[in-house]
């Protein structure tokens, strides 16, 4: 799985449909949509913070979230989902990234609007923004 996939894994987990169920309980594909979306923010958002001297690796300061399958790129994009949907916890409390990263990761996200996921009428899961 991709660093994206985790991301999406989180916004999945963290999001639930109309009847309050958790999309990633529901097994419903992942739109081409969501995908698409996921994924430029997030290699958009690594390109800014690696211009800016962060390393996942490096700045990894303690345990990785278990989903992450022991990678820290992947924990950073699991984290950058749930900050810039301003989830109760994020870059700024998850105790992963050593300081001062996890203040200015949570400001970078900032530029991010909220994700947000919707059934389509093909059955899969999609993300509008905002």
């Amino acid at each position: 799985m991709t660093n994206a996939d985790h991301a999406i894994l989180a916004l999945l987990w963290s999001e639930t449909d109309d009847d309050g169920e958790p999309f990633d309980s529901l097994t419903l594909e992942v739109s081409k949509q969501l995908k698409s979306l996921v994924t430029a923010d997030w290699e958009c958002f690594r390109e800014n913070i690696e211009r800016l001297g962060f390393d996942a690796d490096e700045h990894c300061a303690r345990m990785l979230h278990p989903d992450c399958e022991g990678d820290a790129w992947n924990a950073a994009a699991h984290d950058f989902i749930l900050t810039r949907n301003g989830h109760g916890t994020g870059f700024w409390d998850s105790g992963r990234w050593a300081a001062p990263w996890g203040e200015k990761l949570t400001e970078l996200c900032k530029i991010y609007p909220e994700l947000h996921c919707y059934i389509g009428p093909d059955d899969r899961v999609y993300a509008e923004v905002g």
